[in-house]
């Protein structure tokens, strides 16, 4: 019988067989230790190499952070004028 002519059920229950036995079939075989202990080193490599890469970005972050505070500091400083002239977009 033409797969067409068969019930929407029986297609659903055909490929959830054929998805069934194709999930059991690349569980079987073992990857080898080898490969394992490769995967492990690059996989701890890429973890500290991203620790690395955010600690240099904190680090960097709290240096833009403590400038901008002290030249918000500074600016309470300011007579009026030149505190409107360093608020403005333009700096003119």
């Amino acid at each position: 019988m033409p797969s067409f002519f068969l019930p929407s059920r029986n297609k659903l229950f055909a490929q959830l067989v054929t998805d069934t036995h194709n999930c059991k079939r690349f569980a079987r075989k073992p990857i080898p230790q080898a490969e394992k202990d490769a995967f492990t080193k690059h996989a701890k490599e890429y973890a500290a190499y991203k620790l690395a890469e955010k600690t240099l970005i904190d680090q960097e972050e709290a240096t833009m952070t403590e400038a901008q505070m002290k030249a918000l500091d500074a600016l309470i400083f300011l007579p009026d004028y030149l505190m409107d002239e360093t608020l403005q977009d333009s700096g003119e």
